[in-house]
């Protein structure tokens, strides 16, 4: 009989589990299971989950930031599900995030629009060119998501 049988799951998924079980259990004796996004304790396995304190993602020293454990901290799932970035980067035909082609209008053919978190897209404005909705798109980025926004400057799409 191998491990994944004896274990009823794959061996490396059994440990990670176990590794997130230790960190939990140590962190509750460490008395570090406060939660850096809304300060109150993370009682459950469950809830708990590694977070960075200094977004790392798209950042200049990325692996210098996802590395410093002086960056990492606790959090309750959700909280850091809320706090998260943009998960993916999304580039249509337009070559820009949050840009789209619109065929029906014959001057101001790309249109901007930037989805708010829940899955509701919300309408930036008509552009004559790519750029100039890209450049909306990334105003309108900061201004709803702050330090947490992708934008298409940050991502070399923009100079």
């Amino acid at each position: 009989m191998n491990k994944t049988e004896q274990l009823g799951l794959n061996v490396s998924t059994a440990t990670q589990r176990l590794y997130r079980k230790i960190m939990f259990d140590l962190s509750v004796k460490c008395r570090a299971n406060k939660c850096i996004r809304c300060g109150e304790l993370i009682d459950k396995l469950e809830d708990f989950s590694i977070d960075h304190k200094v977004e790392w993602l798209h950042s200049d020293n990325a692996n210098e930031l996802f590395f410093d454990l002086d960056n990492i901290g606790f959090s309750h799932k959700d909280c850091n599900y809320r706090c998260r970035r943009c998960p993916k980067v999304v580039k249509g035909k337009t070559g820009f995030k949050g840009v789209e082609l619109n065929d029906r209008c014959k001057t101001k053919r790309y249109s901007a629009k930037i989805s708010d978190g829940s899955g509701k897209k919300k309408y930036i404005g008509a552009f004559c060119t790519a750029k100039e909705a890209a450049e909306a798109y990334d105003a309108e980025s900061i201004s709803m998501f702050g330090n947490k926004a992708v934008t298409n400057r940050m991502m070399g799409l923009l100079e």
